[in-house]
């Protein structure tokens, strides 16, 4: 598979060494508790933290949660108790990342302990779009380098980013992948050779500049039949369109910095009108209760959460006439019942379509399960969203790039 260019775990001997993990446990949290709703990639990332730890002397965890400014940017102390249930180990928990705090944490680890650092995107660095050479000098990297022998990197989910966790420590340490990556990669390695025509796309979620970067790049390419369109990427669709979404969804647009994608998504509707599927009818949430208007009635005075059943209707049709799928992200707000609509409709339709169907998103094992779906109704379920559609549209991976990059060192 990976011909010798990427190194794995199977490479390197781990015996007595101190090995730093990038792991992906982005997790969805009730927005009011912020209490951690899914534990899938959690899950995903302890097999091989358990590998590890069996193997190795020590090891350091490493990974991000949410973004700064949205509700889930929280620490990480909830996700050691919840990787304790799957390591069956003590996972000690420091709220701290390049202090003296956390190095002092490192220097006292006793053999075959395992400590989970806070939140790398609490450091303003990390997420800076520099190459590895550049981040390799980053206070992250300087101040963690020196106190481990290995570093693995196990975060497919986050490998189209070129942030300073993820390309930082390759041209300084003994680098390879880890389970979760060789496994993703080995999936969608195979699911790559079943790519054919009546391609399409289904962007749902809240992460709109991936949808839009990974949009432009399918388009151009000529690797997609159809893009579907849903969630907040649709609305800013819709003012593109020209349509007046009513002043709570623009607000809401406006507060999250979205609008400046305006004229990117302009741009698109003029190049790819007839590739680009938008909805024809939305549901508004009126005090929590589920009413559908079309467009001739918008603008809307309340937010717009989910598309409407003539929509459902336009993309199942769509959906049912293709043969390869990918779902990138919910379709509307499914937290909420009232609003899972679209979401449990649309997911119904592909899994009773004949196409191989693909799912991608941290979420996406989360929200199958809570609309009584299995893994097993779709062809894949990938851990990753903007990651899984970066390798399908053939975008160069930052993570991977690197990784084959420094392999020799």
């Amino acid at each position: 598979m990976f011909n010798n260019e990427i190194m794995t775990i199977d490479d390197l001997d781990f015996d007595e060494k101190t090995v730093l993990i990038r792991v992906d446990i982005n997790s969805p949290c009730d927005k009011k508790t912020k209490k951690i709703i899914s534990d899938n990639r959690i899950e995903e990332s302890s097999k091989t933290i358990i590998e590890l730890s069996n193997i190795s002397g020590k090891v350091i965890i490493i990974a991000h949660q949410g973004r700064k400014g949205y509700y889930d940017f929280i620490n990480l102390s909830q996700h050691a108790k919840i990787m304790e249930k799957f390591v069956k180990k003590k996972i000690y928990f420091v709220d701290d990342i390049i202090g003296q705090k956390a190095v002092n944490a490192i220097k006292e680890m006793k053999n075959k302990e395992i400590l989970l650092l806070d939140n790398v995107r609490f450091l303003e660095e990390e997420t800076l779009n520099l190459s590895s050479i550049n981040h390799s000098k980053s206070d992250l990297v300087k101040t963690l380098s020196p106190l481990i022998d290995i570093y693995v990197n196990d975060a497919f989910s986050s490998s189209h980013r070129s942030h300073a966790s993820l390309v930082g420590f390759q041209p300084v340490v003994t680098s390879c992948i880890g389970r979760t990556m060789e496994n993703e990669l080995i999936a969608l390695d195979k699911l790559t050779k079943n790519r054919n025509d009546k391609e399409i796309f289904i962007f749902g979620g809240i992460k709109v500049e991936d949808c839009l970067n990974e949009m432009k790049s399918l388009l151009s390419r000529k690797r997609i039949d159809k893009a579907l369109v849903c969630g907040i990427f649709a609305q800013i669709f819709l003012l593109a369109k020209g349509y007046d979404i009513g002043e709570p969804s623009f607000k809401f647009l406006e507060e999250k910095k979205l609008l400046k994608f305006l004229s990117d998504i302009k741009y698109l509707l003029e190049k790819y009108e007839d590739k680009i599927d938008i909805p024809v009818d939305v549901a508004e949430n009126i005090n929590g209760k589920r009413n559908e208007i079309s467009l001739d009635q918008l603008p809307s005075t309340h937010e717009i959460f989910d598309i409407g059943s003539e929509t459902i209707k336009k993309f199942t049709k769509t959906i049912m006439n293709s043969r390869t799928i990918c779902v990138k992200g919910p379709i509307g707000v499914y937290e909420i019942e009232e609003f899972r609509k679209g979401t449990k409709e649309i997911l119904k339709a592909v899994s009773a379509s004949s196409a191989f169907s693909f799912l991608g998103g941290g979420d996406m094992l989360h929200i199958i399960k809570e609309i009584d779906m299995k893994r097993e109704d779709f062809s894949y379920v990938c851990l990753a969203g903007g990651a899984l559609i970066a390798y399908l549209s053939g975008a160069c991976l930052p993570v991977i790039h690197t990784m084959k990059q420094f392999k020799s060192l």
